[in-house]
């Protein structure tokens, strides 16, 4: 009798210790059920967000009609957590309208009409996204349509049949203001453009520290803006104008263009009161600088070995110094009339008040060549 009790006295923390080794091992295993509280998983295509939340993407995930994902209420972040949604449709592949706050990020998003179309929104954030292959008329990587409040970061946009990211707006909202940095566009039929028709407002998006390469047309367009930054952009091997500009007291800095097409000017401005300001335009085939608007200031400014002028000057009382222009073809009719002074490198007719201050790094004065 003894000895049992003495069994039955060993067993027992045997039996309690495998106990106490069950409920640690389920402890674990609910673990990530307790991290991913709150968040809703996206398993199928399509699927309509119509609850605000936080919503992760459980796999890769495809669609051939319709949009994959299409968000119908504000406050919704996705976490696209490293998979690919595409698309062979002609749709959106993900797409909101009339929404705000919106958060998407940390995947790919491939095919489609547009990858990403949001129209109508503020609040919108993009980020550690690559969105490829938009295809078909309007197409865009990125299209935010009447939105504001708006920043695209570190999105890298390949192959979109016509723009790599689009802010267009003046159907509803009449301006956009935001951010687009540190974004990669390659082989688009156009790099960024940020636009408004004329008369209905004018935006405020900062374009910094993108870059942009193989692009088929125009590199940046920026149609009515005001009180911008753009800055630190590379643009490389572009069809046609490196950036086409028509902004109102902004600030154009530190921005290289290197190969713009024939036909189209590396940097095109024809705003006014635009601080223009040490960038650099090389090797294009057409003028380097095209400075139409009135009152620029344009300084520390590099036009190098471009197809036709380095710099044209045609707004009134703008100041030019501190420029530099070497190697440029210069153009027989291009513009129809350079009254002197003139050279390849420089037309900026004194008479419509434009000044030099008398220290820019040009041919003359007063030793400029005979004009073409």
């Amino acid at each position: 009798m003894a000895e049992a009790n003495q069994r039955e006295y060993t067993e027992k923390p045997m039996h309690n210790r495998s106990q106490t080794l069950a409920f640690l091992v389920l402890s674990l295993v609910a673990i990530p059920a307790v991290s991913d509280e709150g968040r809703i998983p996206i398993f199928a295509a399509p699927t309509v967000i119509a609850a605000p939340g936080k919503y992760y993407v459980t796999g890769n995930l495809a669609i051939a009609a319709g949009s994959l994902v299409t968000i119908t209420v504000d406050n919704v972040d996705i976490d696209l957590n490293g998979f690919v949604l595409s698309s062979t449709a002609a749709a959106p592949v993900i797409t909101a309208t009339g929404v705000n706050g919106v958060t998407i990020r940390n995947g790919t998003v491939s095919g489609g009409l547009s990858n990403i179309f949001i129209d109508t929104g503020t609040r919108i954030v993009l980020e550690d996204v690559q969105a490829i292959g938009a295809t078909g008329l309007g197409s865009s990587g990125i299209r935010l349509e009447d939105c504001t409040q708006i920043s695209v970061r570190r999105v890298m946009v390949r192959d979109a049949e016509f723009a790599g990211i689009a802010v267009i707006n003046g159907f509803a909202v009449p301006e956009a203001e935001g951010t687009l940095a540190d974004n990669l566009i390659e082989a688009c039929g156009a790099g960024i453009s940020v636009s408004s028709p004329v008369g209905t407002g004018m935006s405020s998006v900062s374009i910094l520290d993108n870059r942009m390469k193989a692009i088929g047309t125009t590199g940046l367009f920026y149609s009515e803006g005001s009180g911008c930054v753009i800055a630190r952009n590379t643009l490389d091997g572009i069809g046609s104008y490196g950036m086409f500009l028509q902004t109102y007291r902004c600030t154009l800095r530190d921005n290289v263009v290197s190969g713009a097409g024939a036909g189209g000017f590396g940097i095109q401005q024809n705003g006014d009161d635009n601080l223009i300001l040490n960038n650099v335009v090389a090797n294009g085939g057409d003028r380097g600088f095209a400075i139409s608007g009135d009152r620029n200031n344009v300084e520390g400014n590099v036009a190098n070995n471009n197809g036709s002028f380095g710099f044209t000057i045609f707004g009134t009382a703008t100041l030019y110094r501190g420029n530099m222009a070497r190697g440029n073809l210069g153009v027989a009719g291009d513009p129809p009339a350079c009254a002197a002074p003139c050279s390849p490198d420089l037309c900026a007719p004194a008479a419509l008040g434009n000044t030099s201050a008398g220290d820019n790094f040009l041919p003359g004065p007063p030793g400029f060549p005979a004009c073409i």
